[in-house]
Formats: structure tokens, sequence, C-alpha cells
């Protein structure tokens, strides 16, 4: 049998701790302030635990080894992210705003303009030069993993992967 979680429950867990943990981050003044590696460790795996501990309570957990080790592996993903986001922000000047944002806007389409409605995983911005950018979070764990997910712009042409190019042509009422 399959011994994995579902990639979409595994991909609701990652987004989920993603976006509490970075909350939490923010409050205490992250990424403008350098917190301590075990600061961030312990704030990641705490919300990890809540996030986990509050789909176990609803859904279940199946394998309880599959699910520990999913867990630990999501804890360490968004440890590399927030460490990632951190030399991100030294080099750009980007930091995560917002996380999971209903939007509503329009991409244009020759004289026509196509309503799109969808949720934006994170949206960062610069202060200095001004600028604003979508962040598009995608889980894939190994044979899952094509050759489309690692080269979007030659999908989003071939109509794989639609969302980053529809994002960046939006407009936002």
């Amino acid at each position: 049998g399959d011994h994995t979680l579902l990639p979409v429950t595994a991909g609701t867990l990652l987004h989920d701790t993603l976006r509490l943990s970075y909350e939490r981050l923010k409050d205490f003044g992250w990424p403008a302030v350098d917190l301590e590696a075990s600061h961030v460790k312990q704030t990641v795996s705490t919300a990890a635990g809540e996030i986990f501990d509050a789909h176990a309570t609803t859904k279940g957990t199946g394998y309880e080894l599959l699910w520990q080790m999913t867990q630990a592996q999501i804890i360490d993903l968004v440890v590399q992210a927030v460490a990632s986001d951190r030399e991100e922000y030294r080099a750009t000047g980007f930091h995560p705003h917002s996380f999971e944002t209903e939007v509503d806007g329009f991409v244009p389409l020759g004289t026509a303009k196509l309503k799109i409605r969808g949720k934006l995983d994170r949206i960062d911005v610069r202060p200095i030069p001004p600028a604003v950018r979508v962040v598009d979070y995608k889980f894939k764990q190994g044979v899952e993993m094509g050759q489309q997910d690692r080269n979007l712009v030659l999908s989003a042409v071939r109509g794989l992967k639609l969302q980053p190019p529809l994002y960046g042509s939006m407009t936002i009422p």
C-alpha cells in the first residue's frame, strides 16, 4: 500500500504551518530582527504542533510514524524557508506581508477582461523602492516533482501552470 499522506494534506499542513510561523516571527520583528536559530526552530515547532494537533483532532493522523515524519519534514522545510526569506530580505528588502489573501481581479484578454478570483499564498512587500510580489507555494515530494514544476515559464507557455502568469497580469480594483 501507499504509506504517504495525501499530497493535498501535506500541502495544507505545510501552508498552515508557514502562515502561523511567519505571523509569530513577525511579532518578534523578523525579518528586520535577526532571530536566534533556536528561537526560530522553537517558534516553528510550536506552530507546527498546533497545526498538526488541530488537523488530527478533526481528521485523524493515519500512520503514527508517517505523521511524525511528516511533521518533522515540515518543520525542517519551514525553518529553511525562514532562513532563505531572511537572506532574501537582506538582499532585496522584500518581506512577507500577508498570507492566504483572497483576491478578485481582472486579466486583460484581447479587448475583454477576464474576472479572476483566487487565494494568494503570500504577498511580499518592499518599502524602498516600493514593490509588491506574490509568492505561490508549491509542495511536491520526490517522484511527483516533474520538469514542469521546475520551469514555470515554459509550463505557463504550455498552459500547465497558469497561476504565476495570471497573477502577474492581474489588476486588482
